[in-house]
């Protein structure tokens, strides 16, 4: 970790430190640990498919499965979105939001609102059954795109006085100074309190 049990932090005393550690991917919630195939899991970047998959699923409502679902759909592939709200991009414009739904369900992406993963089987070489709380399907590709969470885990911030929620963000005050010691931050580390 960065800081020890006395709040000393590694290699020295600083007055200021400036975390630029990255996020990891977030498991999609309902999936039990068991439930994850770690195949489909492990697909951080969807650039880095072999081939283009003629069915795909994608889980996800926000920015990052939106984009990819319009991706795949201009290419060709029968694109199935999942999602738990009733619409995609929670916290936009709601106009924008209703257009969108509306435009992607035009263009032929099968939309799935308020349906979430619970089990992701692998049946052979490049099929995949996605069992959700409503259905169950048959994809060439099933990509998770559930959002990211701060790296924060292991590196001791309790320990230099920095306050974290308990998903890992650290917590800033309205001119994003960390509420905690010596610590700076940035990007997707940090929610205002």
């Amino acid at each position: 970790g960065i800081a020890g049990a006395e709040g000393q932090l590694a290699g020295g005393l600083f007055r200021h430190l400036d975390l630029q550690i990255g996020a990891v991917r977030r498991r999609a919630r309902g999936l039990l640990d068991r439930h994850v195939l770690e195949e489909a899991e492990r697909r951080d970047d969807a650039l880095e498919l072999p081939a283009l998959p003629k069915k795909i699923a994608i889980v996800g409502g926000g920015y990052i499965a939106v984009e990819f679902a319009g991706i795949f759909n201009s290419f060709g592939a029968e694109v199935h979105l999942y999602y738990r709200q009733p619409m995609p991009l929670r916290g936009f414009d709601e106009e924008a939001r209703e257009f969108l739904t509306a435009a992607y369900a035009e263009s032929g992406i099968h939309l799935h609102p308020l349906e979430s993963p619970t089990a992701v089987e692998k049946l052979g070489e490049g099929e995949f059954k996605l069992v959700t709380d409503k259905s169950e399907d048959t994809f060439d590709q099933v990509m998770f795109a559930t959002g990211r969470k701060p790296n924060v885990e292991g590196l001791g911030l309790e320990n230099a006085g920095v306050e974290t929620k308990p998903n890992g963000v650290i917590v800033v005050d309205e001119f994003s100074p960390p509420c905690g010691r010596r610590a700076g931050k940035s990007g997707g580390l940090t929610r205002k309190t």
